[in-house]
């Protein structure tokens, strides 16, 4: 999480500092406050110097901990957000912490037999419910914590935020669930993120037209793939000559 952009000065512990101490040393701890609360540097004091830090970092720890409480307050609150927005219910805040601390309902109900989610959205229609937070999700973290790894769904979308999007949208992920919905295997969603990246096109549209060519020609299979770009290869073969 952030560090807090600023840090308080309370009187009542710099009172003592200002009687106390001259201008050099006030100055000295000024510093000291400041390259703690950006570095956690813990400055090397003694005697009564050393009694003025610790009660100067007790309360840059104090005030560090609310402001990241609040962080994760609001962000689970845009998450709960977004949750709202694609229809479906949030997780306990307990186990969203777990997951990640994600931004969207997408990663945190990574699970392949919950498709009642994508009732509500269309695949085709881009609705974006991305909520951003200020700290990144670990995606393989985020989406083991809530499906198991051999799942389908969970193969696809690894794939997804390692190629597409770390925090993939309302759109992406129904739309994974419609095309694993159609058929096709995990595998052959997966080539058509790596013919994306091939192509610098990672775009859910550019990814989405592919799969919809797929589904119209019945390639379902890792077989029926390369049996289809054998035949492009052929006919594109073919053509030069």
């Amino acid at each position: 999480m952030p560090s807090p952009p600023g840090v308080m000065f309370y009187a009542e512990d710099w009172d003592p500092i200002l009687e106390e101490c001259d201008d050099e040393t006030i100055v000295r701890f000024v510093r000291y406050v400041m390259t703690y609360a950006s570095t956690k540097e813990v400055p090397n004091l003694k005697g009564f110097e050393k009694s003025f830090w610790n009660n100067l970092q007790s309360k840059i720890d104090r005030d560090n901990e609310k402001y990241q409480l609040r962080l994760t307050d609001s962000a689970y609150g845009g998450y709960k957000r977004s949750c709202k927005s694609a229809g479906v219910p949030p997780i306990e805040k307990d186990d969203w912490i777990a997951a990640g601390a994600p931004a969207t309902y997408s990663i945190a109900t990574a699970t392949y037999s919950s498709a009642e989610a994508s009732q509500n959205v269309d695949v085709n229609e881009d609705v974006d419910v991305n909520v951003p937070v200020d700290s990144k999700i670990p995606p393989l973290a985020a989406v083991g914590a809530r499906a198991r790894v051999d799942d389908p769904f969970t193969k696809v979308m690894t794939y997804v935020m390692r190629f597409v999007d770390p925090d993939p949208p309302a759109t992406i992920v129904t739309g994974i669930k419609h095309y694993l919905d159609q058929g096709l295997e995990p595998d052959v969603i997966n080539h058509a993120i790596d013919i994306a990246h091939s192509e610098h096109a990672t775009q859910w549209p550019f990814i989405k037209s592919i799969l919809q060519r797929y589904v119209k020609d019945n390639i379902k299979t890792m077989i029926a793939v390369r049996d289809d770009e054998q035949r492009f290869d052929e006919r594109k073969q073919y053509q030069k000559n």
